[in-house]
């Protein structure tokens, strides 16, 4: 984002996200990781009404539940995933919402909501 943001370039080309297509994630990468520092998050948190930097056990709190739900995350990736190769496989299915609720469902256990067509919001492929 700060790379978006903040940028002085000469050249438009060189602005935003026209940049080599494995630096695009770089910014977002970083910041995701670089502000679970402990000295980071105290300088970046305070509270709305006093602007007290938040105490020192509950950023310990914090930083321990960084990788709650991780599982799930890895999960819902790999639903992504199969999702994608079904489709833009040899025998790519005619119903690829009737087939992505399946994989969600053998996948997670996940049964997605009656009307919902996911295939229509899946922007990474």
């Amino acid at each position: 984002m700060h790379h978006i943001c903040a940028e002085n370039v000469e050249y438009a080309e060189f602005a935003g996200t026209s940049v080599e297509q494995d630096f695009v994630e770089c910014p977002s990468q970083m910041l995701e990781n670089w502000c679970w520092e402990k000295d980071i998050l105290k300088r970046l948190s305070c509270h709305y009404k006093t602007h007290e930097s938040l105490p020192d056990d509950l950023i310990e709190k914090l930083i321990k539940s960084r990788d709650a739900n991780e599982g799930i995350n890895t999960q819902r990736q790999l639903v992504f995933d199969n999702f994608d190769q079904t489709i833009h496989g040899v025998n790519p299915p005619s119903d690829i919402t009737t087939t992505f609720n399946d994989i969600s469902l053998q996948t997670m256990g996940v049964k997605q909501q009656e009307g919902s067509h996911f295939p229509a919001t899946f922007g990474h492929m």
